[in-house]
């Protein structure tokens, strides 16, 4: 397969996943129950330099992004799509402590200056100013919750970032969802380091031993986790689900100022939750490869 081939199977496979994902978010959104059962407030679909959606779920003040980073062809498969798993806290949430310090600068900046749209749609992030009703999106009147699309470049690839999902679907057949993240996404400072703004002021010196920061990935994507499993069963209409668990030691990141190095880390928890959904005639699913295993226990 040539290069052109094989960006083409690629766009071709992406196109494919957003659309499916399309539809399962919509029917959902447009059946009262299923919306309520699926626990699903609002969804936005964003594509700029790659696709990804903006969820809003009930019980959670923050805002999640799921970000599609690769869909591809995969044996057995008629996709297989790899997302980064990201989590905008709200300032009032527990988990917004767990930031970096820089992290919290950018959460709290005008950057997150953003309000709801003025449209009849269910995404917060779109709409058409026709039949406004005043009291849609009133629990996002204080704000969205989610990055202004123009600042959206402005914020670094790894903020925010609290584990992978991995999706395979097969039509007629049902659809595997695995998610890897840690306990706490740490950072510890091991060499005294000074942050200054774009002017050379500075804004605050890092100490070593400080905790930059501490996330807590698994409790942070394990419900994001659950609701997508709940949302493609009530989609799907699945009859049987199988789920496995493996766990291991994680590793935290030490950071000098410059460079994240990696280091193991026993009382950070390393964890791996795979659920295969599928219809009754299909009586198990096919197996995909997970060398995310080796050295965890199931």
């Amino acid at each position: 397969m040539d290069s052109a081939t094989t960006v083409q199977t690629s766009n071709d496979r992406t196109i494919e996943t957003v659309g499916l994902l399309n539809h399962v978010w919509l029917n959902l959104l447009a059946d009262g129950r299923l919306r309520e059962e699926a626990e699903l407030r609002y969804v936005s679909h964003m594509w700029d330099c790659s696709p990804y959606w903006y969820l809003w779920l009930k019980n959670r003040p923050g805002v999640y992004k799921l970000e599609l980073q690769a869909a591809q062809i995969s044996e057995g498969y008629d996709w297989l799509a790899e997302f980064v798993i990201k989590y905008y806290p709200s300032v009032d949430e527990e988990s917004f402590n767990g930031l970096s310090f820089l992290e919290k600068i950018c959460r709290r900046s005008e950057l997150f200056e953003t309000t709801p749209t003025e449209g009849i749609s269910g995404c917060p992030c779109h709409g058409h100013c026709e039949e406004h009703e005043e009291d849609r999106f009133s629990d996002l009147k204080d704000g969205t919750g989610v990055p202004a699309i123009h600042y959206a470049d402005m914020i670094p690839a790894d903020f925010f970032f609290a584990g992978h999902l991995l999706l395979a679907y097969k039509a007629a057949m049902g659809c595997l969802i695995r998610l890897k993240t840690q306990s706490k996404w740490r950072i510890i400072v091991i060499k005294d380091f000074s942050l200054k703004d774009n002017e050379g002021n500075l804004i605050k010196t890092l100490r070593k031993g400080e905790i930059d920061r501490d996330f807590p990935g698994f409790d942070i994507t394990e419900y994001l986790f659950r609701h997508l499993v709940k949302a493609w069963r009530l989609f799907g209409g699945y009859a049987v689900f199988e789920e496995h668990v493996w766990k291991g030691d994680g590793m935290r990141f030490e950071s000098d100022g410059e460079t994240l190095f990696t280091a193991p880390s026993p009382d950070i928890q390393r964890v791996i939750i795979q659920t295969e959904l599928f219809c009754d005639n299909a009586k198990s699913l096919p197996p995909l490869a997970n060398p995310d295993i080796r050295d965890m226990k199931n």
